[in-house]
């Protein structure tokens, strides 16, 4: 079993906000794979 590590983002901190936006997005286009109601893209 993998441990989880939480943290918290601030706006201040550009590039942590940028990497956590691209796994949200490979996250989210994951989950569509497996699911038959896709969310909606921007």
């Amino acid at each position: 079993m993998e441990k989880i590590k939480y943290v918290q983002l601030s706006s201040d901190n550009k590039e942590k906000c940028v990497v956590f936006e691209k796994m949200m997005v490979d996250y989210i286009k994951e989950l569509d794979e497996h699911e038959d109601n896709p969310m909606p893209e921007e």
